[in-house]
């Protein structure tokens, strides 16, 4: 007696016909005598929102297993697997975004329905459907691939390749981009070469490379053809799947070695170069010079194509220049050559040249090299050294010796300016003593007018006071006198005023004092006889 749990199930033989069969727990199995037990399972389990594939799917009508062929099962279910079936893969179903698709292949001929449309496909041929939806693929499709969209900013792109054609194409931002069925993303991929003067990482990329080009900057492009187009910056400028750059192997470093620097995208100018190289003068002294070149492209946006005919025009200029400097070092002496080395190149290796620049003529002073338009407008010697030991240490000696000199004179007059410096400057401390003793004296006498000024104002402002109290008593004593005689008048008019009066008049008699009376006796005689 065999016994089945709730999540198990069996495959029994019959010896005598043959066939399997299929019990399913939870159970107890006796068996026959023809009968015994081929394996003991557990039940499959498919989730809710799962799917399994079923190969070699067992048809009951026919009672057989249909080999090769395909079986989808939705969940949830719990699934107890014929022999020769076996699960070929459990998936969730397939949710779709907005901004999804999902990549299938038809493994036979038939009809589907794409976005709308109705489609025939071929046996192997791939198409694919776009969210929102929820998808679960029948058993003659294969799903392939979940694709989302790529975000895609401005300035920015993406390389794709059609896997039918082969062609390449870019995809510029700013855009929200969903491959096609057929559309794979390409990998660029570049020259060593290529990478270090683009600063390219050294794994390939999809994404597009973006060259971005400051004022004066020119970069030349390469199409599938190698024919050329020169981008004139400042721009942004984004590489095609099929286009490539054209680099400059530069030289550099002093003195100057090629193969130096890997450039795609050239300056116009004006910029510096400096370049070390050794000169013989006239009287076998051999020299170290160090000079730097002021260079400049004289072409406008049209004839930038030029900039790019040589691979090393820093070499090219630098080794023409060492030529004709080393030519020149030849004619003169050590001292003339060491005295004056920049008005030398300049008085016998600068010309005036009219150079058409576009529609434009310019006239300009320099070394002009018109095979690729480029002018040297200025040489600025660094540093001129003798190469013999003794002779430089001569040179040192004098250089020394001068410079000796030359403190000496600067102190010199660095201490008679200061001297000079010293007295004006007691003179201006003595001019402004001067003007400090005129100022306190005019000080003092605008403060001796104002002390007199405040003086005379309050002398002024006693005697207005006083004038004002004289006035007012006057005034007062005035209008009583008036009172009083007016009430005198009043009281003479009447009984009692006259007794006043007649009192008055005898204290004025008695108020006389007594008298001497003298009388002369002749005329007192002579009167009293007549």
């Amino acid at each position: 007696m065999n016994v089945l749990s709730a999540n198990q199930y069996v495959h029994i033989l019959d010896n005598d016909s043959g066939v399997v069969r299929i019990e399913i727990g939870p159970k107890r199995i006796a068996l026959r005598a023809n009968e015994e037990i081929i394996k003991t399972n557990d039940l499959s389990i498919i989730k809710e929102g799962q799917y399994c594939i079923i190969k070699n799917p067992y048809d009951y009508e026919q009672e057989r297993n249909l080999m090769g062929e395909r079986k989808i099962v939705c969940g949830p279910i719990a699934l107890a697997l014929h022999r020769n079936e076996y699960i070929e893969r459990v998936s969730d179903v397939h949710i779709l975004k907005y901004n999804q698709a999902l990549r299938l292949r038809s493994l036979v001929e038939k009809k589907v329905l794409v976005d709308g449309k109705e489609k025939d496909l071929k046996a192997g041929d791939v198409y694919q459907i776009t969210g929102p939806c929820r998808f679960v693929p029948d058993k003659d499709t294969e799903v392939l691939k979940t694709v989302d969209s790529i975000m895609i900013n401005e300035n920015e792109g993406i390389y794709v390749i059609d896997t039918e054609t082969s062609e390449k194409s870019l995809v510029k931002g700013p855009k929200s981009y969903l491959m096609k069925a057929t559309e794979e993303l390409f990998y660029k991929q570049y020259t060593e070469m290529e990478r270090a003067a683009l600063g390219l990482g050294d794994a390939s990329t999809y994404e597009a490379t973006v060259i971005r080009l400051e004022k004066k900057q020119v970069v030349c492009v390469l199409d599938a053809e190698r024919n050329e187009t020169v981008i004139n910056g400042p721009c942004s400028y984004i590489l095609s799947a099929e286009q490539h750059v054209k680099c400059l192997h530069l030289s550099a470093g002093k003195p100057k070695r090629v193969k130096q620097i890997k450039a795609a995208k050239i300056m116009k100018g004006p910029d510096f170069t400096s370049d070390s190289f050794r000169v013989s003068t006239r009287d076998n002294a051999e020299l170290q010079v160090l000079l730097t070149y002021k260079w400049e492209f004289l072409v406008d946006d049209s004839e930038s194509h030029v900039m790019f005919r040589m691979t090393d025009f820093i070499g090219y200029v630098c080794a023409t220049l060492n030529s004709r400097v080393r030519e020149l070092a030849a004619l003169f002496t050590f001292e003339e050559f060491h005295s004056g080395t920049v008005s030398l190149i300049r008085k016998h290796l600068f010309r005036e040249s009219v150079v058409k620049v576009g529609e434009e003529e310019r006239k300009v002073l320099g070394i002009y090299f018109d095979e690729i338009k480029l002018l040297i407008s200025e040489i600025d010697v660094k540093e001129v050294s003798p190469v013999n030991n003794q002779i430089n240490d001569l040179l040192n000696q004098s250089i020394k010796s001068n410079m000796k000199i030359v403190c000496n004179k600067m102190e010199t007059e660095a201490s008679r300016e200061a001297q000079k410096e010293q007295l004006k400057a007691q003179a201006e401390i003595q001019k402004l003593r001067e003007e400090l003793i005129d100022i306190e004296n005019e000080n003092m006498q605008i403060e001796k007018l104002e002390n007199a000024r405040i003086d005379s104002l309050v002398v002024a402002e006693q005697t207005k006071t006083n004038i004002e109290v004289q006035e007012y008593k006057c005034g007062g004593d005035t209008t009583i006198e008036l009172e009083h005689m007016k009430n005198m008048i009043e009281l003479l008019g009447t009984e009692q005023g006259q007794k006043y009066l007649a009192l008055k008049k005898a204290e004025l008699a008695n108020a006389i004092p007594e008298q001497m009376w003298y009388l002369n006796n002749d005329k007192l005689h002579s009167s009293l006889f007549q």
